[in-house]
């Protein structure tokens, strides 16, 4: 059996799926806690937000899975390269061999990318609700916040708060795994709940913006464009929050702690039309998160137009016409298509690279 505990932590990544479950489940429990503290009540529905969390850790699960499967893809793939293209072939320059991993990487990538979007759509509601869920953990769970709220409590609260951060510390204790994780304030620095509050914001409104209307087709166009529409709205009503926190008053994080708890009690009570929409501005949709299509298409298109002359390069080497050029005329193709591929590359991921370039075009002028 420690065997094939051995193999699973080392070929399942069950570690990481352990230390994912831990979190979550931290992090409800937590968020019961905060609750209590706020509202002098259990959270209502809680089978239900229990039942969205199962699909959480079934998503993250999921997301371990194929990030493995993807890095075993790749491998397999360089194998399968240097078996049948590179390994019988004598003599072949090193840059011949750039090609396999090139490819291998693009496809690995493209599977973890792939199935990871197809199940956050599945799970895209569980997933949503957690998002909402960690804006409030990292608002009333401030240390000096649950202090002040503790300190305010009613005498006849404090037997049942006491029971509670009890469960609390044995639930810790019983489950953290032995991994020591860096602490959120030297990982982010300064600001950093607000920082982690806005991620938390747009990862949200792209769940609902994006993932659930993807979840939910109802194979007709118009009700379709409808429906996309007005989850854009409680997206766009999801992203005003974060003019709260970027310039919040006192009052600020529990007039948004208050919007997020009935966002989350609409949600898993199924009330959707109650959402709070906000109208969409042309233009004002998030540019941190494009969709995935399109990003896939700029990638995709990026590759084949920095790859297809480097391929073209290889199988013209692998054919006997290659014979006939020299070394030289053979390395100059070479340091041609390898030039090709990096600026390709690199005015993909460098918007200002032709203003760059024609930086040091003009820096030419000074030269002797």
């Amino acid at each position: 059996m420690g065997f094939l505990r051995l193999l699973k932590y080392i070929f399942l990544g069950e570690n990481e799926k352990q230390y994912d479950k831990y979190l979550l489940e931290q992090r409800f429990e937590l968020f019961k806690f905060l609750y209590f503290l706020r509202w002098k009540n259990e959270v209502p529905l809680v089978e239900k937000f229990a039942k969205y969390y199962k699909g959480c850790t079934k998503f993250f699960y999921k997301a371990v899975d194929y990030s493995r499967i993807s890095v075993y893809i790749y491998l397999l793939l360089i194998l399968f390269f240097y078996i049948i293209f590179i390994s019988p072939r004598k003599n072949l320059p090193f840059y011949v061999s750039l090609i396999a991993p090139l490819v291998a990487l693009t496809l690995s990538i493209t599977f973890k990318f792939f199935f990871i979007r197809r199940t956050k759509i599945k799970f895209s509601v569980s997933l949503l609700i957690d998002a909402l869920v960690i804006i409030i953990f990292y608002i009333d769970g401030e240390p000096e916040r649950m202090i002040r709220t503790v300190s305010d409590l009613e005498t006849a609260y404090l037997p049942t708060v006491t029971e509670k951060i009890r469960q609390l510390q044995d639930s810790y204790s019983d489950q953290k795994p032995q991994d020591k994780k860096k602490t959120l304030e030297d990982r982010y620095g300064d600001l950093f709940r607000e920082k982690l509050v806005l991620n938390s914001l747009e990862e949200a409104a792209t769940y609902a913006e994006t993932y659930i209307p993807s979840r939910l087709r109802s194979k007709d166009a118009a009700t379709d464009a409808w429906f996309k529409n007005s989850m854009g709205q409680v997206a766009a009503s999801i992203r005003d929050k974060k003019k709260w926190v970027l310039t919040p008053k006192q009052d600020t994080y529990d007039i948004l702690i208050t919007n997020i708890t009935v966002t989350l009690i609409c949600i898993v009570n199924g009330n959707w039309d109650a959402l709070e929409r906000t109208d969409v501005v042309k233009g004002a949709r998030s540019q941190t998160a494009p969709s995935f299509l399109s990003l896939l298409l700029r990638i995709f298109r990026t590759l084949v137009v920095a790859i297809l002359p480097l391929s073209g390069l290889i199988v013209f080497l692998l054919t006997p016409m290659a014979n006939a050029l020299t070394g030289t005329t053979r390395d100059i193709f070479a340091i041609l298509v390898s030039l090709w591929f990096g600026i390709t590359i690199l005015r993909s991921i460098d918007k200002d690279f032709d203003a760059k370039f024609s930086i040091l075009n003009d820096l030419r002028s000074f030269l002797p």
